[in-house]
């Protein structure tokens, strides 16, 4: 290089040629560093993020295994009450109105009077 080049640059850009060039090494050290340690920093988030969101997972997977055995077990009571209820029904009988009245109590025969009156005085 020429003394008139080395002046140029020196007056250009307020140092020698030689310590601009090792300026722009150091630079390209220094971006390279914060790169890498950019890389870690995502790095370490992801990781992090990876974790929260295996226990997330888990959490949900215990949910369902739980709302799981909740269904198995409210349907064992739905069979149990539609088997209830079937022998209920097979067990009730047709009675005839003269049953009935033969078991009224006192109250049942008021009640009823009432009605009978009460039908009467609509017609």
């Amino acid at each position: 290089m020429s003394v008139q080049t080395a002046i140029q640059y020196e007056e250009l850009f307020g140092c020698p040629r030689e310590q601009l060039i090792d300026l722009k090494h150091l630079n390209n050290h220094s971006e390279e560093r914060e790169a890498r340690e950019n890389l870690e920093e995502v790095k370490d988030k992801i990781e992090e993020s990876k974790s929260e969101y295996q226990l997330k997972a888990e959490e949900l997977e215990d949910l369902l295994e739980k709302v799981l055995m909740d269904k198995q077990e409210m349907m064992k009571e739905k069979e149990e009450i539609e088997r209830s209820i079937i022998e209920t029904r097979q067990q009730l009988k047709a009675v005839s109105y003269t049953h009935l009245r033969a078991h009224e109590t006192v109250l049942d025969l008021v009640c009823r009077l009432l009605l009978e009156k009460k039908k009467k005085k609509k017609k």
